[in-house]
């Protein structure tokens, strides 16, 4: 590896996929250079599965052109919480834009490693479970949610679609997430130990009970 003049390697991005309320990785740059705002009514948000009326704040920033069948199975996506397919379809475009193709991450498995800041995981899924539950909605929980819900999901869902053997590293540190993630893939980096680490930051899909918490 090459140094830097404090004797450190040098750590370079080579690629980047985004999914955000202001579009793909061109469309946000350009969307921020404009002054444009992701910020919208919750109402126009079509993933909103929450009566909205006894809240007083009704704006938010979200995804509402996504297709997760782009990048998952059908059967897959039923199982796994919105974050997690955030994750995939993020990591793919990355991949893309760097111009990795599966032969070459096959290759590299074992240098490959994932490393994920999220705040809350798929929190949606947990907390619709249990409501069905305690509603009389639902006789039991389905086990998906259980598991789906889980702060390590979309780093594991990462690791299967891209086949990497390296370690795997969910952050959550509420909204520093995304910059320690990123702070530990370099350090990997450094160290010898991954090639080629896939770094993503997200931010969960908004639920009624953050929603509550939040908008005061």
């Amino acid at each position: 590896m090459e140094l830097t003049r404090n004797g450190y390697p040098r750590v370079v991005i080579t690629g980047a996929g985004v999914i955000s309320a202001l579009g793909g990785y061109h469309e946000l740059g350009e969307n921020l250079r404009e002054g444009r705002s992701g910020v919208r009514n919750i109402r126009e948000n079509p993933y909103t599965e929450f009566d909205m009326e006894h809240i007083d704040v009704h704006i938010a920033s979200f995804v509402t052109d996504f297709d997760a069948e782009l990048y998952m199975d059908r059967k897959e996506i039923r199982r796994t919480a919105r974050v997690s397919q955030y994750a995939v379809a993020a990591t793919q475009l990355m991949l893309r834009d760097a111009g990795i193709t599966p032969e070459e991450l096959e290759r590299d498995a074992e240098r490959s490693g994932v490393v994920i800041g999220t705040g809350l995981g798929g929190f949606e899924m947990l907390e619709t479970a249990v409501t069905d539950f305690k509603t009389g909605k639902r006789y039991r929980p389905s086990p998906f949610a259980i598991a789906g819900g889980l702060i390590n999901m979309p780093a594991h869902h990462v690791s299967v679609e891209t086949k990497a053997l390296g370690p795997i590293l969910p952050v959550t540190t509420a909204c520093a997430a995304g910059s320690q993630a990123l702070v530990h893939a370099l350090e990997f980096i450094r160290l010898g130990a991954w090639m080629s680490p896939m770094r993503v930051a997200l931010r969960p899909r908004c639920t009624i009970m953050c929603w509550r918490d939040l908008a005061r």
